[in-house]
């Protein structure tokens, strides 16, 4: 009988912890890391898919020129660094390829030159890279929505963003204010973005 009371009274004590490991975040308790991470994207968007980091225009016929040496990131290592501490490593390894290898594609076997490669200790950028960010996206957070699926380690949110959207009706790009779904992963102990927010 004795350990019948102890099993259950385990079960007891154990049950709650379980089931609020499971639960969603509270909106007043995630809401200021959804802001700290959409104002640190901003950075890492510009570097992989916008201007990019500043090089300094020398070119040996490779397409690619050093970073400058005043540039914020020196090294491939810098950058990764910076990057997971705003997106997952699931959302970063889909990107990898793009940013820092070589990489064929499949379709039309075209050798894909990556943003940045790092040679002797040197990074360079790849000049010819295009500039995907018109405008820099805005995010009213005062119109964050938690939403499903989320959990104690996913959150699915919605949030109202001025940017470039597709207009559903006319297929095409244009600028405007839409709500949008992001999603957030918590890995190793935090909050990091598992969808791009450019």
């Amino acid at each position: 009988m004795k350990k019948v009371i102890i099993l259950f009274l385990s079960i007891c004590m154990v049950l709650p912890m379980l089931t609020s490991c499971s639960k969603a975040p509270e909106l007043a308790e995630i809401k200021p890391r959804i802001e700290e991470l959409l104002a640190a994207a901003v950075e890492i968007n510009d570097i992989f898919y916008g201007a990019g980091l500043p090089v300094t225009g020398y070119n040996d016929g490779s397409y690619y020129s050093p970073v400058d040496e005043d540039a914020k990131y020196q090294t491939q290592a810098e950058l990764k660094v910076a990057a997971a501490k705003v997106y997952s490593a699931d959302y970063l390894r889909s990107i990898d390829k793009l940013m820092f290898e070589d990489f064929v594609d499949d379709e039309d076997e075209d050798i894909t030159s990556p943003r940045y490669r790092e040679v002797d200790g040197v990074l360079y950028g790849y000049m010819n890279s295009d500039n995907f960010i018109k405008i820099v996206r805005e995010y009213d957070t005062s119109t964050i929505n938690i939403i499903k699926p989320s959990n104690g380690k996913f959150v699915t949110f919605e949030i109202n963003s001025y940017g470039y959207n597709l207009n559903y009706e006319t297929q095409q790009q244009e600028v405007s204010w839409q709500v949008i779904t992001l999603q957030l992963v918590y890995e190793n102990s935090v909050w990091l973005l598992e969808s791009p927010t450019y």
